[in-house]
């Protein structure tokens, strides 16, 4: 009888921890749902304590400054100071509580701390912080996540959506027309503000020296494989069975898009029509002026009104010509956007005529700069940009930076680079932290020695060649392994994606077969046949 009493009380004893645990974990919440709590979490406080480990350690943020709190036990803890671990002030001050007592693997004894600064040198417990993250950026390998966020957690505790926006934000001045910003966004590319050097902050590839037959997705693809950034667009490429998206030109970035898109004044796109408005064109042998015929083929129509010729295709209106003058260079400096005179030059001289502007443009700059010129788009002057540096370096966010490891000279260059190149302050201390990371990544990539950034047409030169060897190689293996056969040998590859044939040029001349004078330039879509020129084309 007191042995079926005995097995009675243990049987209830039994029952009660199973419905205490049962209601324990209805009631605390999963790492991930604690974790989402603290959304708002920089937006209220400036803590240096990082919400996935509070998130861990089993608090949620209740929104209100920097106060977090335990749903198990309902300890609830603020005024978080630099040193203070999450997990030791949990044990201290709630040893009993039972979200402490289930979790033995993160509360043990022998565990080691666990980090409160999110930064380069906090490397530990970063794994499942970051998996969030990690999902969505489009993620699988959880053991990659691992290993890269413990390299730069920092970058892992972002969001897609706030990383386009960072990177986005690092080519808003991004000096090339081709590639454009918008492709070397696609590509994962962070501008460093120094001529046209970019870096990715995932592989450390870094190039300069583009132009414009470069591709940046495929050298940063073949350059790093196994780049996070890479990885993650591949796996949405699979996901969505779709490639890689291509830049869709933006409407309103000039001019790093074309935004005519059709002929303004399409009754002057007849060649013959431009011509006829000449007829009263104030041309004399005291005054002289470019040709007639240079006008129309730059697209150009009289107006009637002293020199003023204005484009049909874009509507962009030159004035106070004189002899030495050539329309077309003047159309494309002046009026970029304007795809007509774009396709007539083609993309070398355009492309030249482009930088020589940017040239001009900042010799004109710091000439006003020496001058003294009040305007509001020429530059600072030195003093004024230390000034506004030494002015800066006081703010919190500098504090912050220093715990993560940046030296003082990083932080001040990043502002002084901020404000000399873009003319403004960061948007936000996630641009400002990326900025310090890209440029002290470039210190260290870089040691002094320039040839470690790379250039994409030598570079690609250098891998097409040692892919040439491998297979090179390869067959030579196979024909010492094979059995001897009187078929030809296969034929080396010298191209890892070979582009499209070319037609062997013909030495008779094709005309336009509108105007019977200029070479055939514009082919017809479907079909591929040349037809006209640029100008009859249009």
């Amino acid at each position: 009888m007191a042995v079926g009493i005995h097995r009675m009380k243990h049987s209830i004893s039994s029952n009660s921890t199973n419905r205490t645990a049962s209601r324990l974990a209805r009631r605390v919440k999963p790492d991930l749902c604690r974790l989402a709590t603290f959304r708002q979490w920089r937006t209220n406080t400036q803590s240096n304590v990082s919400p996935a480990v509070l998130a861990k350690v089993g608090f949620s943020y209740t929104g209100k400054g920097d106060k977090v709190q335990c749903d198990a036990c309902g300890l609830e803890i603020d005024n978080w100071k630099t040193g203070m671990d999450p997990k030791q002030e949990h044990i201290n001050r709630r040893p009993d509580c039972p979200f402490v007592l289930d979790q033995h693997e993160i509360f043990s004894k022998n565990d080691q701390s666990v980090s409160i600064i999110k930064s380069p040198i906090a490397r530990t417990h970063v794994a499942n912080s970051d998996m969030r993250s990690y999902r969505d950026h489009g993620g699988g390998d959880i053991g990659d996540m691992n290993k890269k966020g413990v390299e730069n957690p920092f970058v892992f505790s972002l969001s897609t959506e706030t990383m386009d926006k960072a990177r986005t934000y690092t080519l808003s001045n991004w000096p090339s027309i081709t590639p454009s910003a918008q492709e070397m966004t696609y590509a994962g590319w962070w501008y460093t503000n120094i001529a046209d050097r970019v870096i990715c902050i995932h592989c450390d590839a870094m190039f300069h020296n583009w132009n414009e037959t470069d591709r940046p997705y495929e050298i940063h693809r073949l350059k790093s494989p196994q780049c996070f950034f890479v990885r993650s667009n591949e796996q949405k490429g699979i996901n969505n069975q779709r490639q890689v998206p291509v830049p869709i030109p933006a409407t309103n970035d000039v001019p790093n898009s074309q935004t005519i898109v059709g002929a303004v004044h399409a009754d002057y796109a007849a060649v013959f029509r431009r011509h006829q408005t000449f007829e009263n064109w104030p041309a004399t042998e005291q005054t002289a002026l470019p040709s007639i015929e240079s006008f129309v083929d730059a697209g150009f129509f009289y107006t009637g009104d002293n020199t003023v010729v204005r484009c049909f295709y874009c509507n962009g209106a030159l004035r106070n010509w004189q002899a030495s003058d050539d329309p077309k260079i003047e159309h494309a400096r002046w009026f970029p956007q304007c795809a007509y005179i774009r396709q007539f030059i083609g993309e070398n001289l355009y492309q030249a005529i482009q930088r020589k502007n940017r040239e001009l443009r900042a010799q004109q700059n710091l000439q006003d700069s020496n001058t003294s010129e009040t305007s509001q788009y020429s530059p600072w002057t030195n003093d004024e940009i230390d000034r506004m540096v030494k002015a800066r370096l006081d703010l919190p966010v500098v504090e912050k930076l220093r715990q993560e490891g940046y030296s003082m000279a990083i932080i001040r260059k990043v502002y002084e680079m901020q404000l000399r190149f873009k003319k403004d302050d960061f948007k936000s201390d996630v641009d400002l932290r990326v900025a310090c990371l890209i440029l002290d990544k470039q210190v260290k990539l870089i040691n002094g020695n320039e040839n470690n950034i790379l250039i994409p047409q030598n570079w690609m030169k250098k891998y097409i060649e040692e892919q040439a060897r491998g297979i090179e190689f390869r067959q030579s293996d196979t024909k010492q392994t094979s059995p001897v056969q009187k078929t030809e040998p296969p034929k080396i590859i010298t191209t890892v994606a070979p582009g499209p044939k070319l037609m062997p040029k013909t030495e008779e001349s094709t005309p336009c077969l509108l105007c019977l004078n200029t070479e055939r330039q514009v082919a017809c879509l479907p079909c591929g046949h040349l037809t006209s020129c640029v100008a009859c084309g249009h």
